[in-house]
């Protein structure tokens, strides 16, 4: 008897699965057989398979993975599920900025199949402390000096960027005097 293991049903679009087979003999032994067996997967669209037993799942499906030795074979099915997210970046991911300014902030999504994308309306975000800065959605408002961190999450998945609010900066300079008539030489 072969078996394949992991026993596992089910994978993410763009993960990699490594198989064995073990040989199970009548005197109760065993033997690992994932080098001398001939692997295949039943639709190469959906998933590719090297000769040691490593699945690359490719798309969305079921396939069957399927591996002979010596005329016997053993086979699983194996579900692909759409890409999972991996991880989420926030940009910037550190920054300064002065108070009584705003900045917009973005939110990308790595998946599991390599992919990326934009989830900037689809996280949640949060501020540290809203005293020093606010954020709604993408914009944050910088309130007061000092440091906090902003994060975000979706479906499990977090992230962090260290926000520096430095003290107000000078914008422009005004003169301002009531309207004066100064006499020749005054």
């Amino acid at each position: 008897q072969m078996v394949i293991s992991p026993f596992i049903d089910s994978t993410s679009k763009g993960s990699l699965i490594s198989f064995t087979l073990t040989g199970l003999y009548t005197d109760q032994s065993s033997e690992n057989l994932s080098t001398q067996v001939s692997w295949s997967v039943d639709d190469a669209s959906k998933a590719a398979i090297d000769e040691a037993g490593k699945v690359s799942a490719l798309n969305t499906g079921v396939v069957t993975v399927t591996a002979s030795y010596k005329g016997i074979y053993a086979q699983k099915r194996l579900t692909i599920t759409p890409a999972t997210l991996d991880s989420i970046e926030i940009i910037p991911q550190q920054l300064e900025i002065a108070a009584g300014l705003q900045q917009t902030f973005k939110a990308i999504g790595n998946y599991s199949d390599g992919s990326s994308q934009d989830v900037s309306h689809q996280v949640e975000w949060q501020s540290s402390d809203s005293q020093y800065l606010e954020i709604a959605s993408t914009r944050a408002s910088a309130r007061l000096p000092g440091k906090v961190d902003i994060s975000v999450s979706l479906h499990g998945v977090s992230a962090q960027a260290a926000i520096t609010v430095n003290p107000a900066i000078l914008q422009a300079i005004e003169i301002s005097s009531p309207a004066l008539t100064l006499e020749v030489g005054l």
